[in-house]
């Protein structure tokens, strides 16, 4: 009933907008059958009055008559046709970039957009709109007064009132954020028997084709101010939160910025080249010497910047399929050099301490924001070393000795039982896991 009301009201407004730009609309029809001597008369001058004047149209339109093509369903392909042509030419206007066509554009805006109720003109105020690079804050404060008419508007259009509005970006961004964040939370918490998980069931660049991040990238498009708000929303919901899901949009943003070629987006975002890195090595499952050295690099240069910056590099180290591959690098770097026996202590295994590093800046993303302070972001305890770690290469080079044991002859298993090599973890390292102490 309250959606019947609403149209009704609608409908008598654009009849109206019409009749005070001098176009005769059914009020005014009415207005003359009630006050009019001879209807009959009267209809018939309305319909010469308001009909398409050609000479030409006249012989077509008896031809429309003996196929009973009614004058209604005429006038609606008429106006289709004309409409379509119309939206076409404002888009060869729009993409030509110049001034002039500017100018063009904003002539025609200025004509049309009185009528911006009329459904039938509605779609050429849109289309102007959206071709116009900058639309005029009287326009503006038009389209925000009118829920539908800015809910109808093209991105482009509602990106320059969001750069106005904050509390309609925010309206625009959470509910799509939340979005992400539950569908998130979902996957990671499902425990379906099936061959993936959350670690292999997508792909680095599949995630980043979500619905939810391809929608706040096109909704920030280029606008420089628009995203770094975002990202202060993804922060600010961190901060309150310490959800690391938070941590895997702010990655998967700006890796998307980056597959569009927003450059404009990619230059102000400090943590680019640092997320770039770590995306490819998630990737390839893999880190070569020339990633090695740059996120060293990194690292390094990440020492003098502000607290800000470095807990949004925290927050990158953090996604989970990034501390998920830096955890598995670790275990593989011990594990390698168990079988190839060289003697060398995790302290002693350069490779580790990069690891190590990126693992204790991705652990300290939520201090690191919340406390405004990145004194200990990179700094690795050196019980980590060893205590922790040298205790996990204990256990194991026992998995090894184990693995060899399965495939040896019986006698050997017999002087050398299985039983032996079983090692419980120590207190020492259930403490280290429970204080969250190693990363």
């Amino acid at each position: 009933m309250a959606l019947s009301s609403s149209s009704s009201i609608s409908e008598r407004q654009w009849i109206v907008d019409l009749e005070n730009h001098g176009i005769d609309g059914s009020f005014r029809l009415k207005h003359l059958l009630t006050t009019c001597s001879d209807p009959i008369e009267t209809i018939k001058e309305f319909q010469e009055r308001n009909s398409i004047n050609l000479p030409t149209l006249k012989s077509a339109l008896k031809l429309l008559d003996l196929h009973n093509v009614r004058r209604t369903e005429f006038h609606e392909m008429v106006i289709a046709d004309m409409t379509e042509r119309l939206l076409s030419k404002l888009r060869v206007v729009g993409a030509s970039g110049t001034k002039e066509s500017s100018i063009k554009l904003e002539q025609q805006l200025e004509k049309s957009f009185k009528l911006y109720r009329v459904p039938k003109i509605r779609p050429v105020v849109l289309e102007t709109l959206k071709q116009l690079p900058k639309v005029p804050d009287r326009y503006l404060k038009v389209i925000v007064a009118d829920k539908e008419f800015y809910d109808s508007c093209a991105v482009s259009v509602r990106q320059q009132i969001w750069l106005k509005n904050d509390r309609l970006y925010l309206d625009a961004i959470c509910p799509i954020i939340d979005s992400y964040i539950a569908a998130k939370t979902k996957i990671m918490m499902s425990v379906d028997q099936t061959p993936t998980n959350f670690f292999t069931c997508e792909t680095t660049k599949a995630r980043r084709q979500w619905s939810q991040i391809q929608g706040l990238i096109s909704m920030v498009g280029d606008r420089e101010s628009l995203y770094e708000r975002l990202i202060d929303v993804i922060r600010e919901r961190f901060i309150k939160t310490a959800d690391v899901n938070y941590c895997s949009l702010r990655m998967e943003l700006i890796m998307a910025a980056h597959d569009a070629n927003l450059d404009s987006i990619i230059k102000i975002d400090l943590c680019h080249d640092f997320a770039w890195c770590l995306d490819a090595c998630v990737r390839d499952k893999h880190l070569d010497a020339q990633q090695t050295t740059k996120l060293k690099n990194i690292l390094e240069s990440a020492k003098k910047l502000p607290p800000e910056v470095v807990g949004d590099m925290a927050m990158i180290a953090a996604d989970a399929h990034v501390v998920h591959f830096l955890s598995s690098m670790s275990v593989k770097v011990l594990r390698d050099t168990a079988l190839n026996c060289s003697g060398h202590l995790p302290r002693e295994l350069i490779s580790l301490h990069l690891l190590l590093r990126l693992l204790t800046l991705g652990s300290s993303a939520h201090h690191v924001l919340s406390t405004k302070d990145a004194s200990m972001a990179q700094t690795v305890d050196a019980l980590v070393f060893t205590k922790f770690l040298s205790a996990m290469m204990a256990l194991i080079i026992e998995d090894v000795i184990r693995s060899e044991l399965n495939r040896a002859p019986d006698e050997i298993v017999d002087d050398n039982p299985l039983s032996d090599y079983l090692t419980e973890p120590s207190d020492a390292v259930l403490n280290f896991l429970k204080t969250d102490v190693s990363c």
